[in-house]
C-alpha cells in the first residue's frame, strides 16, 4: 500500500521505518531540510523535503494513490490542514496527531476515524509493551 506521513520526526520516523519493513510505499514529507535527509538515507522511501501545507508538495508524492495518510507534526494546524486535502484527495485511511486536547474538537469536526492526543498514543504504546 502507498503510505504518506506528514511529518519525519520521532514519531512520523519510526512510523515510516515500520511500514517500510512491512513492503509499503511509503512518502515522507518532512520541513525541516536535516532531518528529511537523515530519512533519505536511513530509509527505502521517498521522502520529500517541502511544507506540506503546500499542495504540491502532496501532489508530488501522489497522494492520489495513498491508501493511507498520517499527520504526525507537533503543530496542530499544520496536521488540521493537511488532512482536509488528504480528505478532498479522498484518502480512505487518515490519521491526525493531536498535540493539544483542547484542539482535538477541530479535528473530530473533520469526521476523521482516528485522531490521535498524546494520551492515546501513550495508552497505545504501554499496550505494546
Amino acid at each position: 500500500m502507498r503510505i504518506m506521513i506528514v511529518g519525519g520526526g520521532s514519531v512520523g520516523g519510526r512510523l515510516a521505518e515500520i511500514l517500510v519493513k512491512e513492503k509499503n510505499e511509503v512518502v515522507v514529507i518532512e520541513k525541516e531540510e536535516k532531518i528529511a535527509e537523515a530519512l533519505g538515507e536511513r530509509l527505502d522511501a521517498l521522502v520529500l523535503y517541502g511544507d506540506a501545507t503546500d499542495r504540491k508538495i502532496l501532489k508530488d508524492g501522489n497522494i492520489e494513490k495513498c491508501g493511507a495518510f498520517f499527520a504526525l507534526t507537533a503543530d496542530d494546524k499544520t496536521n488540521l490542514m493537511v488532512c482536509e486535502v488528504a480528505k478532498s484527495f479522498k484518502v480512505p485511511v487518515i490519521v491526525a496527531r493531536v498535540n493539544d486536547i483542547s484542539n482535538e474538537p477541530f479535528l473530530w469536526s473533520l469526521e476523521l476515524p482516528l485522531p490521535l492526543t498524546q494520551q492515546q498514543q501513550l495508552f497505545l504504546l504501554l499496550k505494546r509493551l
